[in-house]
């Protein structure tokens, strides 16, 4: 005996039922005898069956027929009503089941150490035994499996991620956005770009889950830093005509150039840029060329002209809004408000 547990009746995994069974028993029989279920016939009128396509070429594949029983002919089933009452009473009656893998492992074990071992009551044999003298009538087995995969074509989201079977698997970011394909076994969902496979995970029967693999994100973490840094850099150059000139030397310099430029732009937000631009400018004048001069510059600057250092805003909620950019008002427009009459 052979015995299987699945998660679905789908086609594809009954058809990987009968590859595992058929490398189980070594060989692959002449004639397979089922009920009418629809993963192999489709319909049928009395002797007319329409037998499903993708069962057939999987029938083909191996050089086995298949053989329907007739409708309410309990009697050309054989014995095989009588393994699935064995199978309940002998293995699964009374046993916990906490997953999938579980009860297909603990019935491999069965398989062998109780089930083909026991001394059948019609043969009077031990299906071990007499499998090895049935062996001779088989088929032997191709070169290669049938590819039991359920395919399917999904979109990749934005952010690098395809859908299938209620569950979402990650992809390698550089193919956000395309249409690839999926393919899936029991136990492995594959996607490829074509021919090639871009990434392969562990099946996931639950529900609604994500299943991600770190190493496609890495290259979109990287991809992301060097966006920021180019969106800082052309920040800091706007700043103002000598913004250039500093940040060559801010590049030469032993420092973290990003550090640097995320220093200097926060104090263009606290002090405002003309204040910032005027400290550049004498940093210039003396080669100093870092975070820390500017800041120092500033200070003297203002303390020159009796203006306290302005308290920083702290956002402990939004920490990440002290990065966004706002664009700097005329402090001048206000002083219109005040001369003559004039208030447009």
């Amino acid at each position: 005996m052979y015995l299987e547990f699945t998660l679905s009746q789908r086609t594809e995994d009954f058809m990987a039922a009968h590859v595992n069974a058929f490398r189980y028993f070594g060989g692959v029989p002449k004639h397979i005898n089922y009920d009418n279920l629809k993963t192999v016939v489709l319909s049928r009128v009395g002797a007319d069956i329409r037998f499903h396509p993708r069962f057939m070429d999987f029938a083909g594949y191996y050089l086995f027929k298949p053989v329907p029983c007739g409708v309410r002919k309990a009697n050309e089933k054989g014995k095989v009503e009588s393994g699935i009452k064995y199978v309940r009473s002998a293995f699964l009656a009374g046993r916990v089941i906490s997953s999938h893998a579980q009860v297909q492992a603990d019935a491999e074990r069965w398989l062998v150490e109780e089930c083909n071992v026991r001394i059948h009551g019609t043969t009077h044999e031990r299906p071990i035994d007499r499998l090895e003298a049935d062996r001779a009538g088989l088929m032997p087995l191709p070169a290669n499996d049938y590819d039991c995969a359920i395919t399917a074509s999904a979109r990749a989201t934005s952010q690098a991620i395809v859908h299938f079977d209620s569950n979402r698997y990650t992809v390698p970011f550089g193919f956000a956005g395309r249409t690839l394909t999926i393919k899936a076994w029991p136990r492995r969902v594959a996607v490829y770009s074509g021919a090639k496979l871009l990434t392969s995970h562990v099946r996931c029967y639950e529900k609604y889950r994500v299943i991600e693999d770190p190493r496609h994100y890495a290259g979109l973490v990287a991809q992301r830093k060097k966006a920021q840094m180019s969106l800082l850099v052309e920040s800091f150059l706007a700043m103002g005509p000598d913004s250039k000139e500093y940040l060559c030397g801010l590049s030469a310099a032993e420092l973290s150039l990003q550090g640097q430029l995320d220093k200097i732009m926060a104090m263009a937000g606290q002090y405002g840029k003309d204040e910032v631009n005027l400290a550049i400018v004498r940093a210039l004048k003396h080669h100093a060329y870092g975070a820390h001069f500017i800041q120092n510059i500033i200070l003297q600057q203002r303390a020159a002209r009796n203006m306290p250092a302005p308290q920083p805003v702290v956002l402990t909620k939004k920490p990440q809004w002290t990065k966004v950019a706002v664009e700097e008002t005329d402090m001048a427009l206000y002083d219109q408000l005040f001369e003559g009459n004039t208030y447009e």
